[in-house]
């Protein structure tokens, strides 16, 4: 008998297949991800709707389950994202930009984003606050390659701002256990302990050590890559799957030496593309990565679906969790960006810091570190009326993710339809553009704005008739056709 995962198999795989047949509507005329759809596909089969996949019936702790598939996603995403989507030495050329954007910025979306739980979850102290904040700190690079890479934002957005916000996506998701543990240690241990801990076991043990080994595998591998292709001893089509090898070496290393393997997969894919060949011998077959990355991003998000606590967002209070919502996307980042965008060099202008900041999706990342988060929590750290902190981590995490889905997956279609709503109404002034340039005749009913922003109108049938017959009468008429000849190539001239 089929079990709640062969079902699951089931479904994903006809899911898939029907998406990927028409991808071609959906992305280049829609403007719609693939996101979007997978998590009502997920939401729909799961457990509070047809009950077709429930994790819990998998036999293992939906905790572990959601940890390990959220981590090897998001590492396939990042490494992805610096063997191929990023240029090579992006993070080098434009090392003032990144770093902007991963500290400061960084630090402003947590402390806006722990204000904001706080005001809104009552139950949650400060230190609590930025415990659920830190989660949804990093934005997420699934998400944000599925908005950033779409048609839209290729037609209308500047390559190296693209470039800028995958590139971030990618490092903030190694980056988010500094945030989350400095808030954990400040809550089990005294100031001065928790410091030094967080020092020892986050800064030095997860961050720059996963760093350093992932810049030496990276160029490691990049140089044995190259020798052996020199040789002609590697196969052009498995040039395609070495980041993907790559990408398992640091997943099971450095979780052997407790270290941060989504940040090292980054480090190594940005060093394996260092001087674009890899891209260049990768990129005339067209590349199976971003095929697995589509696929990826269409499994993950139908897991978030299915395990989505509908129930959990009823019991904590929905309208708190649609305030809190739709405060953190609107506040979160976008004021940040805003204030420091003339400090980043890539960004040129408002509108483009605008960009940046408000596509800065919240996806599988948060669902990651909140796994992270209960993890390493347990049930020991509770409120103020006695509920554990991971109780109610869940919901909100959840809530904020599937509220970056919609209104992020949205963005796009409905800037498309207010555009076409402003064309509609200059219509006419475009038709009488057009007609001046044809005819050489100028109507006299036209619409101007003055600079008091009245409009003014010359106005009678008569006197548009009266101009229009004037001129016409004042064309040059053609000569007679006897005085008319052919030349040589049947063009009639006048002599």
């Amino acid at each position: 008998m089929a079990t709640s995962l062969d079902i699951g198999f089931l479904l994903i795989g006809a899911f898939s297949l029907i998406f990927i047949t028409t991808s071609n509507f959906i992305r280049d005329q829609l403007y719609l991800n693939e996101a979007l759809f997978a998590v009502m596909f997920g939401i729909i089969i799961g457990p509070y709707c047809l009950n077709l996949v429930n994790v819990d019936m998998w036999g293992m702790d939906e905790v572990v389950v959601t940890t390990e598939i959220t981590r090897a996603v998001i590492a396939i995403q990042v490494m992805i994202t610096g063997a191929v989507t990023i240029p090579g030495k992006f993070i080098y050329t434009h090392y003032r930009s990144m770093i902007i954007m991963l500290i400061p910025v960084m630090l402003g979306m947590w402390f806006v984003s722990g204000s904001l739980v706080y005001l809104m979850i009552p139950s949650l102290d400060y230190i609590q606050a930025l415990i659920v904040a830190s989660c949804f700190t990093p934005t997420d690079p699934v998400l944000s390659s599925s908005i950033v890479q779409g048609c839209y934002a290729e037609k209308n957005v500047r390559r190296e701002i693209r470039d800028l916000i995958a590139a971030e996506s990618a490092g903030n998701d190694g980056l988010g256990y500094p945030f989350l543990f400095i808030a954990i240690y400040w809550m089990e241990m005294p100031i001065g302990d928790a410091l030094r801990s967080w020092f020892l076991n986050i800064m030095l043990q997860e961050i720059a050590l996963s760093i350093v080994l992932g810049v030496l595998i990276g160029w490691t591998v990049r140089i044995l890559i190259k020798w052996c292709d020199k040789r002609y001893m590697v196969e052009s089509e498995a040039l395609h799957l070495c980041p993907l090898m790559l990408t398992f070496i640091l997943m099971g290393s450095l979780a052997w030496m407790k270290s941060d393997d989504l940040l090292a997969c980054f480090m190594a894919g940005c060093i394996l593309s260092w001087d674009e060949w890899f891209q260049d011998k990768t990129a005339s077959k067209g590349s199976f990565l971003l095929v697995l990355d589509s696929l990826l991003s269409i499994g993950v998000f139908t897991y978030i679906g299915v395990t989505m606590p509908l129930l959990m967002f009823v019991e904590l209070s929905l309208w708190r969790l649609t305030a809190l919502a739709l405060l953190v996307l609107l506040l979160r980042r976008v004021p940040t960006v805003l204030c420091l965008y003339k400090c980043v060099p890539i960004i040129k202008n408002w509108r483009e810091a605008l960009f940046t900041g408000w596509f800065g999706p919240v996806g599988v990342g948060a669902i990651f570190y909140s796994a992270i988060a209960t993890e390493g929590m347990g049930t020991f750290i509770v409120t103020d009326d006695g509920k554990s902190i991971a109780g109610i981590l869940k919901p909100i995490v959840y809530f904020i993710v599937l509220s970056s889905v919609i209104i992020h997956g949205l963005t796009i279609p409905m800037v498309v339809a207010a555009q076409s709503i402003y064309r509609c109404i200059i219509t006419p002034t475009t038709t009488t553009t057009d007609i001046e340039k044809t005819t050489n005749i100028r109507p006299a009913f036209t619409l101007t704005r003055t600079t008091t922003g009245n409009i003014s109108e010359a106005t009678t049938a008569v006197l548009f008739n009266e101009v229009n017959s004037s001129r016409q009468s004042s064309l040059p008429s053609p000569p007679p056709l006897h005085q008319q000849t052919k030349n040589k190539n049947n063009i009639v001239v006048s002599e």
